[in-house]
């Protein structure tokens, strides 16, 4: 799932730049990210790992946790760089405690290795330039000023984010909501997948006009990319 400001949108809802939204369910990484280029995106937020660490937490994962407070389970830990060929559940866990030091990993992680192993091979420091690693909850959290109440799949917690998109400028999402549901079926793309790309192009607005969080120690992995989370 993918969703990207239509281009040369302009004026203003509220206070809040409006920003009008197109949506596309991608088959890869690749193919997304080859797409938002060619419409020259200045920012390509994505909600996957950059930059695995060799061994130990990521200084980003621990601050976005910080800041999430209540809804801090929705950090998942990245991998280390020495788990990500690993084809079972079991073989990661055994490559972790082979790192230094001594690494675990949540089945949550584990289940999306394959999409991390994508965005390593695609991304290089260059690359990092526009392609950026984002968090949903760090972005809703910010457009709120405090961590949210409500889980994202809850009816409550739907309600509140659509609100805050609304606010900030992302206009007709629940006429966005409807168009995918008419194209897809919700075990393909559900919902709350829906407003976590729309937060995510709203966190690549913010980026372009520098009121983004982004958050690290500024360290680097052994391929030389930035491990940073921006919301």
């Amino acid at each position: 799932m993918g969703a990207a400001p239509a281009q040369g949108c302009g004026g203003a809802t509220g206070s809040a730049p409006r920003l009008d939204l197109r949506w596309g369910l991608f088959p890869s990484l690749n193919t997304l990210l080859d797409a938002a280029i060619a419409q020259d995106a200045s920012a390509i937020v994505i909600d996957i790992p950059i930059g695995l660490p060799a061994g130990g937490p990521r200084a980003c994962d621990a601050a976005a946790r910080a800041r999430l407070g209540p809804r801090r389970s929705s950090v998942f830990p990245a991998p280390s760089r020495g788990m990500l060929d690993a084809q079972t559940y079991a073989e990661a866990q055994r490559l972790g405690r082979q790192q230094t030091p001594p690494t675990g990993l949540s089945r949550q992680s584990f289940a999306i290795l394959p999409k991390v192993r994508e965005a390593d091979r695609a991304l290089t420091p260059d690359r990092q330039t526009r392609i950026l690693e984002g968090h949903p909850e760090l972005a809703f959290t910010r457009l709120a000023g405090v961590p949210l109440e409500w889980p994202k799949r809850s009816a409550s917690g739907l309600v509140r984010r659509i609100d805050l998109l609304r606010r900030h400028g992302a206009a007709g999402m629940l006429d966005l909501l409807a168009a995918v549901e008419e194209a897809h079926p919700r075990k393909a793309v559900a919902p709350d997948d829906v407003l976590d790309a729309a937060v995510l192009a709203l966190t690549g607005q913010a980026l372009a006009q520098g009121t983004a969080w982004r958050l690290g120690d500024g360290g680097r992995d052994a391929r030389g990319l930035l491990m940073e989370i921006c919301g």
